[in-house]
């Protein structure tokens, strides 16, 4: 059987959305090293929909070995069209460390990053 592909016979349909209604990214995930085996991990989560997402949980989620100095998650009660919010967490370990932070909405799904060190 062999499938042959002419030009003249494919049609490309491309659709696009003209407004995402609501959607929470994570951007600007950044690990720094404060001494003592402790680090702050910062992170922006940042609507770029459309709608105002409202409470959105952000939590950072650690792996075995890595203590959470502040608090673990938090609710957001919104976050306006095009808007971003900075989250910071202190944590400390005596090895490598490796956390998830994530970020859920029971209307507008979930983002999530790994971030090691």
């Amino acid at each position: 059987m062999e499938l042959e592909l002419r030009p003249e016979n494919v049609q490309i349909i491309e659709l696009f959305a003209q407004e995402v209604p609501a959607l929470l990214t994570l951007d600007n995930v950044v690990v720094t090293d404060m001494g003592n085996s402790q680090y702050e991990i910062s992170v922006q989560v940042r609507n770029i929909g459309s709608d105002t997402v409202r409470g959105a949980t952000i939590e950072l989620v650690a792996n075995q070995g890595l203590e959470v100095m502040s608090f673990q998650s938090i609710i957001v009660d919104e976050i306006g069209a095009g808007q971003a919010i900075e989250m910071k967490w202190n944590v400390s370990t005596n090895s490598n460390g490796q956390a998830w932070v994530v970020t859920r909405s029971q209307s507008h799904g979930l983002a999530a990053a790994f971030v090691e060190f």
